[in-house]
């Protein structure tokens, strides 16, 4: 275990802080020791999660990763891929399907937390943005000009627990 008090706003509240620090030793005690993953509380994660709203211009399904950019002033949102013809990285996912007719909707996007939305997940495999639009695969990236991120670990088979890496194009 180490500090975690790095990196927290200093003006944030007790209670804020505490969330923050709880939040980073889950995440500590996942990466040392798989059969810690059971272990991380319900509250934890989901006292984490945080959302904004966006407009969709495309249909996507629940579990998708999502990339946020802003046109004319808006917030929009598009499927991450890490394909080379993007590549958009995964700024967080879509809990409800929502199908784009003609005009733009605005939905709920989940910016951290637990993504809910999958079945067959290995527990404890990381998993990495994939080269197909709004998924994911255990495996990274390889081919030069496609994105590597990091999107978490499973902690369960219908699980993921999200946390926004950093990208890296490969060269």
């Amino acid at each position: 275990m180490g500090n975690y008090n790095y990196n927290i706003d200093p003006d944030a509240s007790p209670q804020e802080r505490d969330r923050i620090r709880r939040l980073r030793q889950a995440s500590a005690d996942i990466s040392e020791n798989q059969s810690s993953i059971a272990q991380v509380s319900e509250t934890t994660v989901i006292q984490y999660e945080e959302k904004v709203f966006c407009l969709i211009e495309e249909t996507i399904s629940g579990g998708e990763w999502v990339n946020l950019f802003y046109d004319t002033g808006r917030l929009k949102c598009r499927k991450a891929t890490a394909n080379s013809s993007g590549p958009y990285k995964a700024d967080g996912y879509i809990k409800t399907a929502h199908t784009y007719v003609a005009t733009p909707i605005e939905v709920d996007i989940y910016l951290n937390g637990k993504n809910d939305q999958f079945s067959g997940l290995t527990v404890g495999a990381k998993y990495y943005l994939s080269t197909t639009a709004g998924t994911m695969s255990t495996s990274a990236p390889t081919v030069t000009g496609e994105m590597y991120q990091l999107l978490g670990k499973s902690i369960s088979t219908t699980e993921l627990l999200f946390e926004k890496n950093q990208t890296i194009t490969l060269a």
